[in-house]
């Protein structure tokens, strides 16, 4: 359980109060140019819609955004960058500590903001999540402080004594200082089980 399953991955997105109009995503095209050393990987994302009236069904297709990768050696994701509907989001694949990786992330979020946002539709709010996952040792017994300190005050002592399978999840404010302004904190704490089938066949 002490092993990280595939590393660190962090999630920066920004929201919207609207879905970008379409004068929006044609600029949000323009990020094929201008973050193309960053995100070498570009495709446009399209919605189909389906509209169905008496003289029958009618099928439009459309522009809602984009997407945008730059891979590590093995053909994985390093980084990704999402802008549509009404959300920008950016996802770090080797993320290390923060001060390391939010640099960058902030400079794309900033630059996609520039290109994407206009006056009638402003940043709602802006997220950052952050995911770790470890993969129990097959020879190790399991042990809640191969990861977690039970002493924590993010635990709770049924978490501590229940065993294998537990979830906490839970969220606090916290005032940011700026205005009225408040930062609300999710932690959401699981362990899961995954099995693994094998089949065979007889002729």
């Amino acid at each position: 359980m002490g092993r990280p399953i595939s590393g660190n991955h962090a999630i920066e997105a920004v929201v919207f109060e609207r879905p970008f109009s379409q004068s929006s995503v044609e600029f949000l095209l323009t990020l094929e140019q201008s973050l193309a050393k960053r995100y070498p990987l570009f495709s446009p994302i399209k919605v189909v819609q389906m509209r169905t009236e008496n003289s029958g069904s009618k099928m439009t297709e459309f522009q809602a955004g984009v997407s945008l990768k730059q891979l590590k050696k093995e053909k994985k994701p390093a980084w990704s960058l999402k802008a549509d509907a009404n959300n920008i989001i950016i996802t770090c694949f080797e993320y290390t500590r923060w001060e390391e990786i939010s640099p960058q992330a902030i400079d794309d979020l900033v630059h996609v903001i520039n290109v994407g946002a206009d006056d009638q539709n402003p940043v709602h709010h802006l997220t950052l999540q952050t995911v770790d996952r470890f993969i129990e040792d097959p020879e190790e017994k399991y042990s809640i402080n191969l990861v977690f300190n039970p002493e924590s005050r993010y635990l709770t002592r049924q978490a501590v004594e229940a065993g294998t399978l537990w979830h906490v999840h839970q969220g606090w404010f916290q005032d940011t200082g700026i205005a009225d302004g408040r930062q609300l904190n999710i932690l959401n704490l699981s362990t899961n089980v995954t099995a693994t089938y094998g089949y065979h066949h007889h002729d």
